[in-house]
């Protein structure tokens, strides 16, 4: 295939526009180092900064877990995230039925307000010999979740027998969640468009 004297016209000015058109672009992008790497180098110093910080939360929010394991008594133990609620609940079932508890009543309360970590607040009613219950809140410093008992009430179901009547509320921390500002409540605005 041979190349016309007409094609080799317009492939020589291609080639004479085309080649000082791209020399003088990339002249002008190098000889302007200061503006364009400086607002690069900015916007990249801002987003290492944004992720070290970022880094830091994350090893002082674990080093604060740690320590509050430690201080309820079970270093090995998980927080919970607020959609795990359920896996919290059977855990403590389990911790029930092993230990031949009958868990009369549920009520799982969140509680964001709470300081320093927003908490769960799981209350239960349970019927129980006074053996049964010391094995079950020993048992639960163990569990798989960190959870602590913050009220207690016993009494005896009938004079006569050894039951007990037993309302429990056992908390755990929320790790995921945000606590809510003690505020009065934002309003919801809504745009109609």
């Amino acid at each position: 295939m041979a190349i016309s004297e007409r094609e080799r016209r317009l492939l020589l000015v291609t080639v004479l526009v085309a080649v000082p058109g791209v020399l003088y672009i990339a002249w002008s992008l190098l000889s302007q180092p200061g503006e364009a790497s400086s607002e690069f180098s900015a916007v990249t110093t801002e987003r290492f900064e944004d992720l070290f910080a970022k880094i830091r939360n994350v090893e002082t929010q674990k080093n604060r877990n740690r320590q509050l394991g430690a201080k309820l008594g079970n270093p090995a133990g998980a927080f919970i995230k607020e959609i795990e609620v359920s896996k919290f609940m059977a855990e403590i079932e389990q911790v029930a039925g092993r230990g031949g508890i009958q868990i009369k009543n549920w009520s799982p309360s969140i509680n964001k307000r709470a300081k320093p970590i927003p908490t769960l607040e799981l209350k239960l009613t349970i019927e129980c010999p006074f053996d049964r219950l010391i094995a079950f809140l020993r048992e639960l410093r163990g569990s798989k979740y960190y959870c602590q008992p913050t009220t207690l009430k016993a009494g005896l179901k009938d004079p006569n027998r050894p039951e007990l009547d037993v309302s429990l509320t056992l908390t755990t921390y929320l790790i995921d969640s945000q606590p809510e500002p003690a505020g009065p409540v934002p309003a919801i605005v809504r745009s109609e468009g």
